[in-house]
């Protein structure tokens, strides 16, 4: 039941996140206020590659005896395309070789799930608001060992 809870929130985030309705919802600020990558969230895996200009928007995290969630949304200069390509990438070093991705100019989807380590993922990258040479990155991570 909790696992499904905790997909479903997941995949909330990543339609509003896909379609725009979390920024013109007034859920997030218009200009969120940007911080240096100190603010990683610890239970994200060391793993995960995460851009050395990223600039921090959200980083939330959860802990319990039976399950690890990560909310974790920053900024960087890359492009759409090196970013879809770096964490294909990581998805097929860490055994989710399915990994369903989507890309555009515009968009970027990436969802996997690791059954071995019953970790699930869900990237989404979309243009930052208010910039011209940012992209904002959404990720999602569950662990339930």
């Amino acid at each position: 039941m909790r696992k499904l809870w905790s997909l479903g929130i997941c995949g909330m985030v990543v339609m509003f996140m896909v379609i725009g309705l979390w920024n013109t919802a007034g859920y997030v600020s218009a200009e969120p206020a940007l911080t240096g990558i100190q603010q990683r969230p610890l239970n994200l895996p060391a793993s995960f590659p995460v851009p050395d200009d990223a600039l921090t928007v959200t980083a939330v995290q959860n802990s319990s005896d039976e399950e690890k969630f990560v909310l974790f949304t920053f900024q960087t200069r890359l492009s759409m395309e090196t970013l879809a390509k770096t964490y294909s990438e990581y998805f097929r070093e860490h055994d989710m070789k399915d990994a369903i991705d989507m890309l555009s100019e515009q968009k970027m989807v990436i969802q996997g799930t690791n059954e071995v380590s019953r970790q699930s993922w869900i990237l989404t990258a979309v243009p930052a608001a208010n910039t011209n040479d940012r992209v904002e990155m959404t990720v999602v991570w569950t662990d339930e060992r």
